[in-house]
């Protein structure tokens, strides 16, 4: 796994930017990237992604081992243009891989996901600082 293509600020960087972040990473062996983007607002941490034309069943989201959100999945064209000769192919078809690193604490027991129109919005609550004194003997 790398990091973007177009490189990008520390952290969740590149917030109130048009670079990629540091935290979103690929496999270059991916055909092709849906567009992300990634911010925090109000205790939240919310990630957009660009899927036209991939289905609810062609794609899954996890949770990796380090805490990443790791989303996968296949995009083919129609199957009635599949035989006919292309004037013009500007979509991009096949597998995606994209690695989301989720900031500090993140409540990865209550992440929402929705697909609509094209788009996956995912939606991560924070736990709020708890601070515990520790009692030193």
């Amino acid at each position: 796994m790398f990091a973007t293509r177009y490189g990008g600020l520390g952290g969740l960087g590149g917030l109130g930017s048009t670079k990629r972040s540091d935290h979103l990473e690929h496999d270059w062996d991916s055909d092709w990237l849906p567009d992300i983007d990634a911010f925090d607002h109000g205790g939240k941490f919310y990630c957009n992604v660009d899927l036209p034309g991939v289905k609810k069943d062609q794609f899954h989201l996890e949770i990796d081992n380090e805490g990443n959100l790791v989303l996968t999945g296949d995009r083919q064209p129609d199957e009635s243009i599949k035989d006919l000769n292309s004037r013009i192919q500007e979509r991009n078809y096949g597998r995606f891989r994209r690695t989301i690193g989720l900031p500090l604490g993140s409540d990865i027991d209550n992440i929402k996901a929705r697909c609509e129109n094209g788009a996956l919005y995912i939606e991560v609550p924070k736990k709020p600082d708890v601070h515990r004194r520790i009692h030193i003997e």
